[in-house]
């Protein structure tokens, strides 16, 4: 289950400053160096259909923010367990690969093992550029995002809206629907599902998530099912 550490990786987007106007919320990405973020996933998926049941831990370390707002993550799994087919098994720790990202949340470049088209593929699915305007309940924006041949990553479309106001664990968050689909490729993949952000500083609180037709690196074909993520203290 190696393969599932890259879902950490653009998770660490949603660590931004939340600045309060009178039309809402602007989000704003401020990564610093040093800044942690531990996410437990639990899923429940099928891999070329087997079933497989995983529950693990993965870390996301800012190592340096560049003067121009680029920043570098480490992005590792700590562990878990995983039943595939009924079979229980330990998901041991992984090493991290090294992720740059563009002032913009988008991915510069992966470093690591496994690393080809699936990984790149996987956080482009995962990113999310936040508006500059402010938001709020009911507000809405997409984005069109062109294939890189270089990275191996194909167009496709992001659209998102804030859906209600909820509070999980005595914090006050915006929920905000989320789906990306790739629109080309004989097997376009797909991630939707929600994001419970916190209102006060934007920070991930939880997130339900379906994945259809994901390429994973090792894996040994797309991953289709659902995953629940919340934040480890």
């Amino acid at each position: 289950m190696k393969a599932l550490k890259s879902a950490g990786i653009a998770l660490m987007l949603l660590a931004s400053v939340a600045l309060a106007t009178q039309d809402g919320v602007i989000l704003k990405y401020t990564p610093k160096k040093g800044d942690v973020l531990k996410l437990r996933i639990k899923g429940s998926l099928q891999i070329m259909g087997t079933d497989v049941v995983a529950n693990l831990v993965t870390q996301s370390t800012v190592k340096e923010v560049a003067e121009d707002g680029s920043y570098t993550l480490e992005d590792k799994q700590l562990g878990g367990t995983a039943s595939l087919g009924g079979q229980e098994m330990e998901i041991p720790e992984t090493p991290g690969n090294i992720v740059v990202f563009n002032a913009d949340g988008s991915v510069k470049e992966i470093r690591g093992d496994d690393v080809g088209p699936e990984a790149y593929r996987v956080a482009a699915l995962n990113a999310t550029n936040f508006p500059k305007t402010a938001v709020k309940v009911g507000s809405k924006w997409t984005e069109e995002v062109k294939a890189n041949s270089e990275k191996g990553t194909v167009a496709m479309k992001r659209e998102y809206e804030v859906v209600a106001e909820e509070t999980i664990d005595g914090v006050a968050t915006f929920v905000v629907k989320s789906k990306v689909s790739e629109t080309q490729g004989a097997e376009p993949a797909a991630i939707e599902g929600k994001v419970w952000l916190a209102k006060s500083d934007s920070q991930l609180v939880k997130a339900e998530q379906k994945w259809i037709n994901v390429p994973m690196a090792g894996a040994p074909g797309p991953i289709t099912g659902s995953f629940v993520i919340t934040r480890e203290k």
